[in-house]
């Protein structure tokens, strides 16, 4: 698969594929983001994609490869297989307008450097901060690794997944945000 063509359901190009990476029993395929859909490397199972001649096929839409978190090697590879079944389960992201960038990505700025365990419990509490912005925190699990933070869970609607992106962004020694969480109606 490296070095072919990632086009979504409708042909469109999302990406090129550049490597293979074995997550649990399974494996993931990392392929570089179009620019047009935010850039960057991201992870898709390669038990949904499909290979046929120079490209492959991802069974995802537009949407779905935009809002895709970026690939982290500070992130366990198992947790973007469970992100890709969340996100088939539940994602309410309907149209181009009601999207929002993922907030995920480097934070600007982070150079302390403290214990991951100490990152985490903050970041836990600026999200219980961020409730006045619609962030429902009880769902939101939260991993730490290296300063990289993982946000995992559902909220109600875009806005608060990105709100609690930026609010853990906030945090001295967060180098890294990944989000994972996905849009579900009715919390």
């Amino acid at each position: 698969m490296k070095g072919k063509r990632l086009v979504n359901v409708d042909g469109q190009d999302i990406g090129t594929v550049f490597d293979t990476l074995r997550a649990g029993r399974e494996d993931l395929v990392l392929a570089d983001r179009a620019e047009h859909l935010g850039g960057l490397a991201i992870a898709l199972p390669a038990s949904q994609l499909t290979e046929e001649d120079e490209q492959v096929t991802a069974p995802y839409d537009e949407l779905s490869i935009r809002e895709a978190p970026q690939f982290s090697w500070n992130v366990k590879p198992e947790a973007y297989l469970h992100y890709w079944k969340r996100l088939a389960d539940t994602n309410y992201s309907s149209s181009a307008t009601a999207y929002l960038p993922t907030g995920s990505g480097l934070v600007a700025g982070a150079e302390a450097d403290l214990p991951d365990q100490r990152i985490r419990t903050q970041v836990r509490d600026a999200l219980r901060a961020a409730r006045q912005a619609g962030v429902h925190p009880r769902t939101i699990p939260v991993s730490v690794s290296k300063g990289t933070v993982l946000l995992e869970g559902h909220q109600n609607d875009t806005p608060a997944r990105l709100a609690a992106a930026q609010a853990a962004a906030g945090i001295p020694g967060v180098k890294e945000i990944v989000n994972m969480i996905v849009v579900r109606a009715e919390i």
